[in-house]
């Protein structure tokens, strides 16, 4: 048994979840000490955005693209680290305030204005 398995059985607090569906996922977020995203590869974890907004603390993945949207004292944690995830694991983040990170508004602007300068270039 690894490292990283037996501070998740033996911590208090640790709780794996192997798969939620995604009408459960708001009471996780919202219940949960902390979201670790310890992802091998991740491209923009949805799940990081949608922990804040239900006040969840992340540490996300060093393999991900999304940082620049997460809070600045967000950890970053390397999956190939054992001793990094199991000292995350250990840990007790406070709640956040519910955020978002993501402008809906700005991006429905920017999915419309993209729609836009394609039909130009195709009318062209």
């Amino acid at each position: 048994m690894d490292g990283f398995e037996r501070a998740r059985r033996a911590g208090r607090y640790a709780y794996w979840v192997p798969g939620v569906s995604r009408s459960e996922m708001a009471w996780f977020y919202g219940h949960g000490s902390f979201l670790l995203n310890a992802s091998l590869v991740e491209v923009s974890p949805l799940v990081d955005i949608e922990a804040l907004a239900y006040g969840c603390p992340v540490a996300t993945t060093r393999y991900a693209l999304n940082h620049a949207l997460l809070p600045r004292d967000t950890p970053i944690c390397d999956p190939y680290d054992e001793q990094h995830l199991t000292d995350q694991l250990q840990s007790r983040p406070a709640r956040l305030v519910p955020r978002a990170v993501v402008d809906a508004e700005q991006c429905r602007r920017d999915l419309v204005e993209s729609y836009r300068e394609l039909m130009n270039r195709v009318a062209r």
